[in-house]
């Protein structure tokens, strides 16, 4: 298990509950929390990090993920450095007053979920800015249960 924060470029294999294991990469930190690229490479056997990369895995999404459920969860492997950053549009909001959203080149743009719905947003190639516990990204892998948002809805609501 790596000690302390996750920089770009390391390389975590995803346990799923059948012993087979999935991987992802770090690719980005912000104030959300650290940005992983999740493969779409399912694998029987563990595998190095350069092994994984000699593979070369398609990205099956970008995902925020909590640092301290991938800590006590998934291992580390290695580094590899992407050899870009590909990093998409980011977006956020409630989806009932407007989506905010950041593009890779620091430029903003609000939008009104009227015009533009959250699948439609998603189709895109947009990645919502949430936070996804380890659960979500194993079900992703394991079953291809896509992530899914279910906004908070509080009491009265």
């Amino acid at each position: 298990m790596k000690r302390g924060k996750y920089e770009k470029g390391d390389i975590l294999e995803i346990p799923l509950p059948d012993g087979r294991v999935g991987y992802c990469r770090g690719i980005a930190k912000d104030n959300i929390g650290f940005l992983f690229e999740i493969f779409d490479v399912i694998s029987t056997k563990p595998l190095g990090a350069d092994e994984l990369i000699s593979k070369k895995p398609s990205r099956k999404t970008v995902a925020y993920v909590n640092e301290y459920s991938v800590k006590k969860h998934w291992k580390y492997v290695g580094k590899v450095i992407p050899e870009s950053d590909d990093i998409p549009p980011l977006f956020y909001g409630d989806g009932a007053i407007h989506w905010t959203i950041h593009y890779p080149d620091g430029r903003k743009e609000v939008l009104s979920p009227s015009k533009v719905p959250y699948q439609e947003m998603l189709d895109r190639g947009y990645i919502h800015q949430v936070l996804w516990l380890v659960d979500d990204i194993e079900q992703l892998l394991d079953k291809n249960q896509p992530l899914k948002f279910k906004p908070f809805v509080g009491k009265g609501a």
